[in-house]
């Protein structure tokens, strides 16, 4: 199974951040693969291939990492790109929260690391700071500076929030017409 941490988006959000990238889809950018607005989340940690036996190992680490936490408000905020120099291939949307993200994506990391297979850890942290987004679209042919520039400006800050209540592992199976998802497991953050 190829896992990975989210935050979903609830349908109200999805369907803003469709109806803002559609406001500046129509106006001639280089080649671009835009995200299905189902798919659209916060990924906290990408797991990658894991055995499927692994999972409720995986449910046992985590589930307490999210009920430690008080639910938060997310909030949508400025657009960017990767990488953040040179030629782009990825556009979003930031994403902050009124809680500590950055602390629970490190618990999130720590418990998944802590979870031994076979003599090594099911997960190694990122050597890469952890910068919450939403990825929008992936560009086709690498995107110069100058339209990555215009398409922020053109794009905006949604400036749309919403409460977050849970965490997802998902599933995601890959295809020649985009990730699809599955929810595996949920877990509460506490009230």
């Amino acid at each position: 199974m190829r896992l990975f941490l989210a935050i979903d988006l609830p349908a109200s959000v999805r369907s803003s951040l469709e109806a803002c990238r559609r406001g500046v889809s129509e106006q001639g950018w280089p080649a671009t693969r835009w995200v299905r607005p189902e798919t659209l989340h916060v990924t906290l940690v990408f797991l990658g291939d894991v055995d499927p036996a692994l999972v409720p190992q995986i449910d046992r680490a985590v589930e307490p990492v999210f009920a430690s936490r008080q639910v938060m408000t997310g909030r949508l905020g400025s657009a960017g790109a990767f990488p953040l120099r040179g030629k782009v291939r990825v556009l979003w949307v930031g994403f902050e929260t009124d809680g500590d993200l950055d602390d629970l994506h490190r618990d999130l990391e720590s418990s998944l690391a802590a979870i031994d297979v076979v003599g090594a850890p099911l997960y190694e942290p990122e050597a890469r700071p952890f910068q919450p987004h939403v990825t929008l679209a992936r560009c086709r042919t690498p995107w110069l500076r100058a339209d990555v520039d215009r398409w922020i400006d053109a794009f905006g800050d949604p400036g749309l929030s919403f409460p977050i209540r849970r965490g997802t592992l998902f599933e995601s199976h890959l295809s020649s017409s985009g990730p699809r998802y599955r929810a595996v497991s949920t877990y509460s953050l506490s009230r």
